[in-house]
């Protein structure tokens, strides 16, 4: 018996304009925060602070997507100032965290279905959930999910880098099964990422839905189910209930 879905965030509830790869997603709010600190008077070589930002950020991933550590957007931001030999205060650092996730998130869009998908398995009664790895704070994503009208949706929102908990490791899959009130036998995870989402989830014990938006299915990994669209989700719930 289903009675939980818990959703990914970003590819798949959520999609970004101008964001072909990892790394032009991220330099967006490289870009702009160079901007801000440009503006405030700190000299700062711009090549060479774009690489340090880059630098911080892939590394603190990896390792958190491997369980052995995590990243916030503040550290990576402290960091890589103090690389370069300049101390941000308090205030103004976490006026630099607005301005990077402004720079990323003000082109964020809700993907096609997502709200009709989300109101028909709130009508099931299911308890929804959500799973994001994410480096920025929390509060920061969800204020994002109000403006585009998801965040109404859902009973559970768990962003890793407020917890330290990442995806693909079952810590985080348990540790909103268990927020949701269900069991990982009770409760269904839905991504576009066959390693972090799928293969991670049905470690986990969760059966795992993919959303395969570019068409290709891999023979190495096996979901329990496919989709392309969101709208092909309440019945691909139905078929594996």
């Amino acid at each position: 018996m289903i009675r939980g879905v818990i959703f990914d965030m970003g590819g798949t509830l959520v999609g970004f304009h101008h964001a072909p790869d990892w790394r032009s997603f991220e330099e967006r709010g490289i870009a702009a925060l160079y901007r801000f600190l440009a503006g405030r008077g700190h000299a700062l070589q711009e090549s060479e602070f774009h690489e340090a930002m880059w630098d911080a950020t892939s590394h603190g991933w990896q390792e958190a997507m491997a369980g052995r550590g995590n990243v916030r957007l503040p550290d990576v931001i402290e960091t890589t100032m103090a690389r370069m030999g300049v101390a941000l205060d308090d205030e103004t650092r976490m006026q630099a965290v607005r301005i990077y996730t402004t720079g990323v998130g003000e082109d964020a869009f809700p993907l096609d279905g997502a709200h009709e998908m989300l109101r028909e398995l709130k009508g099931r009664g299911l308890r929804l959930g959500l799973l994001s790895n994410t480096m920025w704070p929390g509060q920061i994503h969800s204020e994002g999910m109000a403006r585009l009208g998801l965040i109404e949706f859902f009973d559970v929102l768990v962003f890793s880098g407020d917890v330290g908990l990442w995806k693909p490791n079952a810590s985080a899959f348990h540790y909103v099964a268990d927020r949701l009130g269900v069991s990982p036998a009770e409760a269904v995870f839905v991504g576009d990422q066959l390693e972090a989402d799928v293969v991670g989830a049905q470690r986990a014990g969760l059966r795992a839905v993919w959303i395969a938006r570019d068409g290709i299915e891999s023979s190495d990994v096996r979901p329990d189910a496919v989709i392309h669209r969101l709208a092909e989700l309440p019945a691909a719930l139905d078929r594996l209930s």
